[in-house]
């Protein structure tokens, strides 16, 4: 297997709480380790060097532990197609300076999601092709309040800033 990005592991990105209480085998295959270890390259390495260090608190989930944590059936965290998932939680920095400057820095970053979950952390999706500029999936960024309600908006049909500021408000 080729080399992790140098603050990130395959190790984090697998462990789980609820896999070790439960006692279910979350290790990721490797075509879903490589897709892991690729989002860390592109996605959060940047972000790590900006801002410090980030806390995964969710990277692989096996389906079971996906279905007993409450995640969604087709959620990214599964790894069932081409698209992995992280959810992060920055130790030396505010989430929202984290998030917008993942929302500013979009183009170069080339995550297919971003949704700010609670106001507790940042989920951030990568798709395979997110690095090919020619194939760039259509980016998606979120906001779940703490009441639950979410909003979902795309980067070339809204004012950025307008919705940055809706979820620095809530």
């Amino acid at each position: 297997m080729r080399a992790w990005p140098r603050n990130f592991t395959l190790d984090e990105m697998q462990f789980s709480d609820v896999a070790v209480r439960y006692a279910i085998d979350n290790r990721a295959d490797d075509r879903q380790a490589e897709l892991l270890r690729c989002g860390a390259i592109v996605c959060l390495q940047p972000a790590r060097d900006r801002f410090g260090r980030l806390r995964t608190t969710s990277g692989y989930r096996a389906p079971e532990v996906n279905r007993i944590v409450g995640g969604s059936t087709a959620s990214d965290h599964m790894i069932a197609k081409r698209l992995c998932a992280y959810d992060i939680v920055p130790l030396e920095a505010p989430l929202i300076d984290v998030f917008e400057w993942m929302v500013d820095n979009r183009d170069a970053l080339h995550w297919a999601k971003l949704i700010w979950e609670y106001g507790v952390w940042l989920h951030v999706s990568y798709h395979e092709t997110g690095a090919t500029v020619q194939r760039r999936p259509r980016q998606a960024i979120s906001s779940i309040g703490r009441s639950g309600e979410r909003h979902t908006t795309y980067p070339e049909i809204q004012n950025m800033e307008s919705f940055v500021r809706s979820v620095r408000e809530a």
